[in-house]
C-alpha cells in the first residue's frame, strides 16, 4: 500500500458507516480544539504516568507486526481518477469544507482493461482529530459518479530505523518513530479483520471520547445539553471553508446553544484554566 507509509487494510471492504446524518458531537470551533487538545495532554499524562509516550518494548522487532491508527488521518478509497489531484480535493467542495488540511497523498489504481473501473485513494491528514471524525462520517458510503466512496481511519507502521533503534535519516520519513496509544495500536492481522478503523461501533466510541473529553475540560452541564445540528461551517473546529456548492457531503455535526448571561467567562478561557490545573 501506498500513502507515504500510511495504510488501512480493512478500507473499502469494511462496511457499517455512520454517514452523514449521525450526531458528532456536543462542542465545536475554536472551544471545541482547546478543549480536546487539554483533554488529550492530560489523559496522557495520566496514563503514562506524566512521562510522555510508552516506553519501546525490550525487544522492538514486535513492532514491525504492529499497525496504529491515525486518529488525524482519514483513509478515502474508490473516488473517480477525474477529481483526484492534490489542488482539486483541498478545495472547500471536497476536503477542504472539513477543515485544515495538513497533507494529502494519492494514489491512483489504474485498469486498462475496464477504465470504467479504475480508481483513486487519497490519504487527507487533517490538523484536528475531530474534523478527520466529521469527514468519516460524512463521505463513508456516499456515492459519486457512480461509484461508492468509502472512508476510514488510516494506520502506519513503524520506522524501521525505530524498531531498530537507530537514527532515521530520511526527513521525509512518514512512519511512526515514536510509540504509538495503546488504545490505536493493533496487529496488522487484526486491522485485516476489519471494524477497527471504521464501522458504525468504531465511530460511536470515537464520538463517545471525545464528548467525554470535552466534558472533562468543560464541566457537566455545559451548553444545558441543548445543541443544535450545523451543516458545514468549516467543520467542526471552524479552521476549514464553507462551499456554496459542494460535491462531498458536508459535515454535519451538533453545536451548543449560546450560553446564559452570566457566564461571561470563554469556553476557551475555561479550557485554558482548566488544562493548566491538570484537569
Amino acid at each position: 500500500h501506498g500513502g507515504g507509509g500510511t495504510s488501512n487494510f480493512a478500507g473499502a471492504l469494511v462496511g457499517g458507516g455512520l454517514g452523514g446524518a449521525s450526531s458528532f458531537g456536543q462542542f465545536d470551533g475554536a472551544d471545541l480544539v482547546a478543549a480536546l487538545g487539554s483533554a488529550h495532554h492530560s489523559s496522557a499524562g495520566r496514563g503514562s504516568d506524566s512521562r510522555g509516550p510508552p516506553e519501546p518494548p525490550k525487544d522492538r522487532s514486535t513492532l514491525a507486526t504492529m499497525r496504529v491508527i491515525r486518529r488525524n488521518l482519514v483513509y478515502a478509497v474508490g473516488m473517480p481518477p477525474n477529481i483526484a489531484t492534490e489542488e482539486n480535493l483541498r478545495k472547500p467542495e471536497y476536503f477542504g469544507q472539513f477543515g485544515k488540511i495538513s497533507k494529502i497523498v494519492i494514489n491512483r489504481n489504474h485498469n486498462p482493461g475496464d477504465p470504467r473501473r479504475a480508481s483513486a485513494s487519497a490519504y487527507v491528514t487533517f490538523a484536528h482529530k475531530e474534523d478527520t471524525l466529521a469527514c468519516i462520517l460524512a463521505l463513508d458510503g456516499f456515492y459519486h459518479d457512480g461509484r461508492n466512496v468509502r472512508a476510514s481511519y488510516g494506520t502506519s507502521k513503524y520506522c524501521s530505523a525505530f524498531i531498530k533503534n537507530v537514527r532515521c535519516n530520511n526527513p521525509d520519513c512518514t512512519y511512526l518513530h515514536h510509540m504509538g496509544d495503546a488504545e490505536d495500536t493493533f496487529t496488522k492481522q487484526e486491522i485485516q479483520a476489519g471494524y477497527v478503523t471504521s464501522g458504525r461501533d468504531v465511530l460511536a466510541r470515537q464520538q463517545q471520547i471525545m464528548a467525554q473529553q470535552a466534558a472533562a475540560v468543560f464541566g457537566a452541564g455545559v451548553g444545558g445539553g441543548n445543541n443544535r445540528r450545523k451543516v458545514g461551517g468549516g467543520g467542526p473546529s471552524g479552521t476549514g471553508r464553507a462551499s456554496g456548492a459542494p460535491v462531498f457531503p458536508p459535515p454535519s455535526f451538533d453545536e451548543p446553544l449560546p450560553r446564559p448571561k452570566g457566564r461571561s467567562q470563554s469556553l476557551s478561557s475555561t479550557a485554558v484554566q482548566r488544562g493548566a490545573a491538570g484537569l
